[in-house]
C-alpha cells in the first residue's frame, strides 16, 4: 500500500516536472502552482486536483493545490477590509484595510479575501459585533469578483476592481445576474 502511495504521489510530481520543462511554470517563489504563467493557474489547479483524486493521492495533496491563488488579483486584496462609508462616492464603496484609522462607528461592515478562493461578508450584528458569513469568490479577470454563498444566507453579487492598494480598496458593487 505504502509504495503504491509513493508512486501516486511520484506521479503528481512528475506532472509538476514536465509543467516545469515545458515552460509553463517558474518555480522561483517556493509555490509551483502560484508560479505558473496566469493564463495556466487554473486549468493546472484543477488538472492537479483532478489526477490526485483519480489517482487516489492523499487529500492534503489535493488540498494544497487547490489552496493556491488561482486569479490575477493584486496580492494586497487578501486582507481584511472594513467598510470606509465616509469615503463612499456614489456606487464606490471604499474599504480599509484592518488597523487603519477610521472614525468612530457604530459597527462596520467588513469583507475578506482569503487564498484558494474563500471569501468572509462581516455583517453588523444586533449587538454591533461583527457577524461573519463564509462564502467564495472567483475571479472571471482581473478585475471582476464573483461572490456567492453556499448557504444562500446573503444573495451573490459582484465585485468590480477600481483600486487596490494596501491602504485602500475601491470597488463598484453589483448584482449578480
Amino acid at each position: 500500500m505504502r509504495s503504491s502511495l509513493l508512486n501516486k504521489e511520484q506521479l503528481l510530481k512528475n506532472f509538476l516536472v514536465w509543467l516545469s520543462l515545458t515552460k509553463q511554470i517558474r518555480p522561483s517563489d517556493g509555490c509551483w502552482i502560484g508560479a505558473l504563467k496566469p493564463t495556466l493557474r487554473r486549468e493546472a489547479v484543477w488538472v492537479a486536483i483532478i489526477m490526485s483524486v483519480a489517482i487516489g493521492a492523499p487529500t492534503a495533496l489535493a488540498t494544497a493545490f487547490a489552496r493556491v491563488e488561482m486569479s490575477n488579483l493584486p496580492r494586497s486584496i487578501f486582507q481584511r477590509w472594513f467598510h470606509s462609508r465616509e469615503e463612499d462616492a456614489g456606487e464606490r464603496l471604499v474599504f480599509r484595510p484592518a488597523g487603519y484609522p477610521l472614525p468612530p462607528a457604530r459597527g462596520r461592515d467588513g469583507i475578506e479575501f482569503r487564498e484558494g478562493g474563500e471569501f468572509v461578508h462581516y455583517l453588523v450584528g444586533p449587538t454591533d459585533r461583527s457577524q461573519a458569513v463564509v462564502g467564495h469568490w472567483r475571479s472571471d479577470d482581473s478585475k471582476t469578483i464573483g461572490i456567492d454563498f453556499p448557504d444562500m444566507s446573503l444573495l451573490p453579487y459582484k465585485l468590480v476592481l477600481i483600486e487596490c492598494n494596501n491602504d485602500v480598496l475601491i470597488v463598484v458593487k453589483q448584482s449578480a445576474p
